[in-house]
């Protein structure tokens, strides 16, 4: 009889490969992201940005005209975002002038208030506790609220009386109506502080490029509601999202043709000079001609917290 030779053993404990969840998690954020693109035309480069925030675990702030859908887009999307029992992790709040710290962290607690004179708070209901957040007409709020709320968005954390309390936020999705020459001529300060703590802006205009698109929203008003559910993320796959984000290495090259491209707009006219006191802390400037200065800064700030990037070797 001839030899046999014998087969390599099956190892039945092998499991999916690593690369399975993220596929499967990825393909759940585009699903949401191809409906919200259908359902809101012409506003993809809002939901992009939305999704680059939630995915890099940073804020955006999005501005422009009032009815543009600003407000609508960012409940809807962080709606989508859900967790083990189907529920969206969400704290939303409109911000006016009248706004105070309780409506942000949560309602005083006043059974142990009455009963030990300590002031405590039902933190459950604020900010600290949900994973996402928008606030709306952020700039309307009082400087003793804002700095509340550039502590939770920069830090992660808020110091009620002498406690610090940890805040589960991890994006942030903040609107306003004004234009943000506005706000620097009102309020510069509060502009340059809240550009050092938002890691993307985007304008949204009023009016539709193309009469398609206000022709398609005018035919999903009149469609029917549809029977299937809506797509959505488990937080849990969006975490697994962050981890393959925090993999990622730019090469050499990459930030190469990065650079010449910073180069090429530098050569361009200079930005309005209201904007240059804010150099250091904007992206783009009213007039979409992009200063370089700030990406250098940003990308030497994320050296020094030593997150990865492409100042790093592939």
């Amino acid at each position: 009889m001839g030899s046999m030779t014998a087969s390599p053993p099956i190892n039945e404990a092998q499991g999916p490969s690593p690369e399975e969840p993220r596929r499967a998690a990825g393909a759940a954020l585009k699903a949401v992201l191809d409906e919200l693109e259908r359902r809101y035309p012409e506003r993809s480069s809002l939901l992009h940005q939305a999704m680059l925030a939630l995915v890099a675990r940073e804020h955006l702030l999005v501005f422009g005209p009032p009815g543009t859908g600003k407000s609508e887009i960012a409940s809807t999307l962080l709606r989508r975002l859900v967790d083990e029992q189907g529920k969206p992790s969400l704290y939303a709040r409109q911000i006016v002038e009248t706004t105070v710290q309780t409506d942000l962290v949560g309602p005083v607690d006043f059974k142990t208030l009455t009963e030990t004179g300590r002031t405590a708070y039902h933190l459950d209901e604020g900010i600290l506790s949900a994973a996402h957040a928008v606030l709306d007409e952020v700039f309307d709020g009082r400087d003793l609220l804002l700095r509340s709320i550039l502590s939770v968005l920069n830090e992660r954390e808020l110091a009620l009386g002498a406690t610090v309390h940890r805040a589960r936020l991890q994006t942030a999705l903040l609107t306003t109506n004004r234009y943000l020459s506005e706000v620097l001529t009102a309020r510069p300060e509060t502009l340059l502080a809240f550009t050092d703590r938002i890691a993307f802006a985007c304008f949204v205009p009023k009016s539709f490029a193309s009469p398609d698109s206000r022709d398609a929203v005018l035919r999903l008003a009149a469609e029917p509601p549809s029977d299937l559910p809506a797509k959505t993320v488990a937080l849990g796959e969006l975490e697994t999202l962050r981890a393959a984000a925090r993999e990622v290495r730019l090469s050499e090259e990459s930030r190469a043709a990065l650079g010449a491209l910073l180069r090429a707009f530098a050569a361009g006219p200079q930005p309005d000079p209201r904007l240059k006191s804010l150099r250091d802390h904007l992206f783009v400037s009213v007039d979409s001609k992009v200063d370089p200065d700030p990406f250098e800064r940003i990308l030497n700030r994320l050296r020094d917290r030593g997150l990865p990037g492409p100042w790093r070797s592939v």
